[in-house]
């Protein structure tokens, strides 16, 4: 049994000596494939075409930006207590209204802190850059500048109703 066992030894360390030390190593990432070119099977044989394509790696829909996110846009000048809070936090506490039009109408505000404000048309109101565009007897109208689908600004209409007297 021991003279069978040293032959199989003898064969594999001839098989070891002659695969690892006497043939040339060449590893396929060591090649310099800039002076022979890519080999046959790296050759592309289909031709593609991406002009008027979208690209496939730029999300369908973007996320939309908080306010206060560091990508939103820098206002050029600070914003009022009325600018740093959403609309939808607001409340409408009365409208000052003069039915012979001599006077334009005013809104009166009321922030989640219990602060008030007057406010008339064209007045900043919201983190999304809304404003006041009209002030009706029981309502006023505010558009907002939102992110919509692909980046797109879209204009949205956000409506602040008088509620009634009774808590409501």
């Amino acid at each position: 049994m021991i003279q069978t066992q040293v032959p199989v030894k003898n064969a594999l360390s001839v098989i070891f000596i002659f695969f690892f030390i006497l043939l040339p190593q060449t590893p396929a990432a060591d090649q310099d494939w800039s002076k022979t070119g890519n080999p046959d099977w790296m050759k592309s044989k289909a031709a593609y075409d991406s002009t008027g394509l979208p690209d496939p790696f730029v999300p369908f829909v973007l996320p939309e930006r908080d306010a206060t996110d560091s990508l939103a846009p820098v206002p050029v000048r600070p914003l009022t207590p009325l600018e740093r809070v959403e609309i939808s936090q607001l409340r409408l506490v009365g409208i000052l209204w003069d039915p012979e039009g001599a006077r334009e109408p005013a809104a009166m505000i009321e922030l989640p802190d219990g602060k008030g404000f007057i406010l008339q048309e064209g007045f900043r109101v919201g983190t999304r850059r809304g404003k006041v565009v009209k002030i009706l007897p029981d309502r006023i109208i505010v558009h907002e500048h939102l992110q919509g689908d692909f980046g797109r600004s879209e204009k949205v209409q956000r409506i602040l109703k008088l509620r009634s007297g009774n808590g409501e």
